[in-house]
């Protein structure tokens, strides 16, 4: 199996419609790990939608490209039309909400920044609650740590600083067991520089 160092090499006339999607896909879980070029990189979307055969991989790109776009639908000018990307992803991820140990927490977490964004904060709170849980529940170590992030970073933006340390602090020792040490020094460095004498700017 070629690495994406490897596939990047190939020209696009050439490269299989797999292996680009693949590479889309890498590009929003880095994005949004590292929590940049956002907006850059959501473009899986379509390609997914219309391919004949649904695989893993894809789901998890119509995942990661459900949270960016709510991401981006409370930084971008044209909130809407990420709200709207957003929304399909979710509609997309509850084909599957019958299977609660592979989908709910995938579906609370989007459902909680989709509440986020259209400003139901205490609906919001709750389903970040609720996604946490079944992440824990079901042993999803990596997305128990997203969320545990999106929680705090939410509580930033309410200025619950104290929540928002304790939820960011659980989000490092989770990211930790899962291995992805360099996602836990940025999230140990955002808590020293905002959440440290008061600070209170969301990342």
């Amino acid at each position: 199996i070629p690495c994406e160092q490897s596939i990047v090499t190939i020209p696009a006339n050439a490269m299989h419609g797999s292996l680009e999607l693949f590479l889309d896909i890498c590009k929003l879980m880095r994005s949004l790990f590292f929590r940049r070029d956002m907006d850059k990189c959501v473009s899986v979307l379509d390609r997914i939608m219309a391919a004949c055969q649904l695989r893993p991989l894809t789901i998890i790109g119509v995942f990661f490209e459900g949270l960016i776009s709510f991401e981006m639908a409370r930084k971008a000018s044209d909130s809407m039309k990420w709200i709207s990307n957003g929304e399909i992803a979710l509609t997309f991820m509850k084909k599957w909400e019958s299977s609660k140990w592979n989908f709910e927490n995938k579906i609370k977490l989007l459902e909680a920044e989709r509440m986020r964004s259209l400003g139901f904060f205490d609906l919001a709170t709750k389903l970040y609650q609720e996604a946490i849980l079944s992440s824990e529940k079901h042993k999803f170590v990596h997305e128990h740590a997203i969320s545990l992030e999106m929680q705090g970073l939410f509580f930033v933006s309410r200025k619950f600083n104290d929540d928002a340390k304790i939820s960011l602090e659980k989000s490092v020792k989770f990211h930790k067991t899962w291995g992805a040490n360099a996602v836990a020094k940025r999230i140990e460095t955002y808590v020293t520089k905002h959440l440290t004498n008061g600070n209170s700017t969301e990342s």
